[in-house]
């Protein structure tokens, strides 16, 4: 399941590559290369107001599903971005890389990280961290294999393989992010209270709008 999220996390975080992308796109398509990079900014925008509220769809629905749509949704906007260059149309690379690939972002993002956790209770600040970790280094992958793909086969047949290939193994990986079984959950929760002679205390459970107003959201918040 870490690794799962790991590699899912890698093909998602490729979204910090697009400067790569910014001139030759500019310069194909005669665009600013502010319009271009603006594209980015609609995607990560779209990237934080899903994952926002993508964590409820998860518990509710599952992560293999979530992770599914977000394989979907990724790969079509990052196909789909070839096909604007195409067309030569600026609006539907906002629609294409910025909404579609940007929901995609958030749904993958929150995807592991929200399940992860809940197998690994005892070590949960690890298993998340390594997961984002993927979603960090993943620019530092992508930039030069964009670089060899856009001089060997072009501008937009680069987006249609790399799209293709974002799907394919998100896809993949989603079938392997499941929840843990709950009764193995609480095995493991009391192994670790009675390897720490103590019992596991939770915190009181607030509303969204309770946990608005908390110091801790405020700390978080100005971070």
């Amino acid at each position: 399941v870490a690794f799962a999220g790991v590699m899912f996390h890698l093909m998602i975080g490729s979204v910090y590559a697009w400067s790569v992308f910014t001139n030759p796109i500019a310069k194909q398509n005669g665009w600013a290369e502010s319009s271009v990079a603006l594209a980015f900014s609609i995607a990560i925008f779209f990237l934080g107001m899903s994952a926002a509220f993508m964590g409820k769809v998860v518990e509710k629905i599952g992560p293999r599903l979530t992770g599914t749509i977000a394989s979907f949704l990724y790969g079509t906007g990052t196909i789909m971005t070839g096909w604007a260059i195409h067309q030569n149309s600026i609006w539907l690379l906002y629609l294409s890389y910025g909404v579609i690939g940007g929901l995609g972002l958030g749904a993958g993002y929150v995807t592991p990280v929200s399940t992860i956790i809940k197998w690994f209770p005892d070590k949960r600040g690890l298993a998340t961290g390594l997961a984002i970790m993927g979603f960090g280094f993943a620019a530092m992958l992508t930039g030069p294999v964009a670089q060899q793909l856009m001089a060997s086969v072009g501008l937009e047949q680069t987006f249609y393989l790399l799209g293709t290939f974002y799907f394919v193994i998100m896809l993949l990986a989603a079938q392997f992010i499941v929840r843990p079984n709950l009764a193995l959950s609480s095995i493991t929760e009391n192994s670790i209270s009675q390897k720490k002679g103590t019992r596991l205390t939770r915190g009181p459970e607030l509303t969204a709008n309770q946990a608005l107003k908390t110091k801790s959201f405020t700390f978080l918040w100005i971070m």
